[in-house]
């Protein structure tokens, strides 16, 4: 679904979180496929008890609907997910769309924003990945966690900052910006009908 742009808006970025967030799905996958294929080879062993052996086909339907169901939740919602959460840095904004049906997006535009700090641990430090805090001139604070390339990112955002600001003519750490209105707010919602926030 293509992101929904401002007249004279421009996308400058457009990721997704970290990959490293895949590896524990990944390690579900594997740990599910060694399940499977213990149980059907515990099933067809022939020494089994006669409480197993007389059902072995509901047995059998049984072990692979705990191990869907197991599938699902470790693994295919969290890919799905990943799939669907898009970050956008725009000329007028930061965004989020989170989903595919049901979108939900979250924006704050340029001009709101006073400040942005990164964070890092060390482990995302090795990584290059990091959480990017937002601190709008309300006071809202909006982080968007596990960012690739984090320090990049944050050098492209605050380029499109002081642009914004060059543009209306202000830059000082608690000067409210002087910008159209409708863009000085945190948006969480959609106009989509049916949303779930």
């Amino acid at each position: 679904m293509a992101h929904r742009l401002q007249p004279g808006e421009q996308v400058r970025v457009r990721t997704r979180t970290h990959a490293r967030g895949l590896l524990k799905p990944a390690i579900w996958l594997i740990v599910l496929c060694l399940a499977a294929g213990i149980w059907q080879g515990y099933l067809s062993r022939p020494d089994l008890p006669f409480w197993v052996s007389d059902y072995r086909g509901a047995w059998q339907i049984t072990g692979y609907v705990v191990l869907g169901l197991l599938l699902f939740f470790g693994a295919v919602r969290p890919l799905w997910r990943w799939l669907t959460r898009v970050t956008y840095l725009t000329t007028l904004r930061v965004s989020q769309r989170i989903g595919w049906l049901r979108v939900q997006r979250r924006w704050l535009t340029l001009e709101a924003i006073e400040r942005v700090q990164m964070r890092q641990s060390r482990r995302q430090r090795w990584a290059r990945r990091g959480d990017l805090q937002l601190w709008s001139y309300s006071g809202h604070v909006w982080t968007l966690r596990n960012l690739p390339e984090i320090q990049r990112f944050t050098q492209l955002v605050e380029a499109e900052l002081y642009s914004v600001r060059a543009r209306y003519g202000y830059g000082y750490p608690g000067v409210a910006p002087n910008g159209p209105a409708s863009y000085q707010n945190f948006h969480d919602h959609s106009s989509d009908p049916g949303v779930r926030r």
